[in-house]
């Protein structure tokens, strides 16, 4: 006769195997996918400044009486402006890319896992 647990003892490690399966494989690709990006060569270009500051003017009366307007400071609040442009030419194909960037990982995984000589 069977014994009616040892179907459910091979369900649980098989479920047990397959969930860190998947969790190793989704790591593996996380770490491809942090490749893929940091392989990719970023550009920022400077476009310019903004300005957020206003002139401080008052309003003077002048000698002939007529009001005009006097510009005490120009109150320039200047921030950079920045843009940022990912160069795509670095590898021809989306999967040479992801080829490359796979190949990077196990590398690291091959030289990490190495034990290092002790002196």
């Amino acid at each position: 006769m069977k014994s009616p647990n040892r179907g459910t003892q091979l369900g649980t490690a098989g479920f047990i195997a397959l969930a860190l399966l998947l969790g190793s494989s989704l790591i593996f690709v996380g770490a491809v996918y942090r490749k893929v990006q940091a392989n990719r060569a970023m550009l920022d270009e400077f476009e310019g400044f903004i300005n957020y500051g206003t002139p401080i003017q008052v309003t003077d009366p002048s000698v002939l009486g007529t009001p005009a307007n006097l510009v005490i400071t120009e109150s320039r609040v200047e921030r950079p402006v920045f843009s940022t442009r990912t160069n795509w030419t670095r590898l021809r194909f989306w999967y040479e890319e992801w080829a490359y960037a796979t190949r990077e990982v196990i590398s690291d995984m091959v030289r990490t896992s190495r034990p290092k000589d002790k002196p």
